[in-house]
């Protein structure tokens, strides 16, 4: 067994055009794998494999079922230990670590193949499978995308770019009031913007 702390992160998407219907057909999936090892005491991660792939038609559970047994399959080959898996469906998280079989016929085998694989390769329970939100998952997910043909997930605003932004609109709504009450304020009357901004004529 090669020694140190590996983190396994994988993700499975397919295309959609929105919302879907249960009777749907699957969509183009594809799966992504990224394993890096760390040294215990050690900030550093070195990338030991990554790749995004197309696995064909199917439904998104599906997919992630799939990324993480492909994880899970790199890191036996790369004899890996004290693995701690991180996958952004809450979903399948749940499944895995409570032993609960899923309810869908098609997800059955994959789940029973994704407890046999982390039993070979943790058999002394040196794995770990929690679950992360999509922007903390963003290698994998951007490697499903490129694999797909999307273009990357939109970064999602700052604190300070929030503030700015709230500031323009509470500035902007300011002066479209001012606008819509011109003649008032230069008619003598004194005039209270329900927004944060009070105009009156000196």
């Amino acid at each position: 067994m090669t020694s140190g702390y590996y983190i396994l992160n994988t993700d499975g998407g397919m295309v959609s055009s929105g919302r879907r219907a249960d009777n749907d057909p699957p969509g183009e999936a594809a799966i992504a794998v990224v394993l890096k090892k760390t040294k215990k005491g050690r900030n550093t991660e070195a990338v030991v494999e990554s790749f995004g792939r197309r696995i064909g038609p199917r439904m998104n559970d599906e997919a992630e079922y799939e990324a993480l047994l492909e994880g899970l399959r790199t890191a036996i080959k790369h004899e890996a230990t004290h693995v701690r898996a991180f996958i952004d469906s809450e979903f399948i998280v749940e499944q895995i670590n409570n032993g609960v079989t899923p309810k869908e016929k098609d997800l059955v085998p994959l789940f029973r193949e994704a407890r046999k694989l982390i039993k070979k390769l943790a058999p002394d329970m040196g794995f770990r499978l929690s679950w992360i939100p999509r922007q903390r998952n963003a290698e994998a997910d951007a490697l499903v995308r490129e694999a797909l043909g999307m273009s990357p997930a939109k970064k999602s605003l700052t604190k300070s770019t929030a503030r700015k932004k709230a500031k323009t609109r509470i500035s902007t709504a300011a002066v479209k009031a001012y606008k819509r009450n011109k003649e008032q304020i230069l008619a003598g009357e004194t005039y209270r913007s329900r927004k944060p901004a009070d105009w009156k004529r000196k």
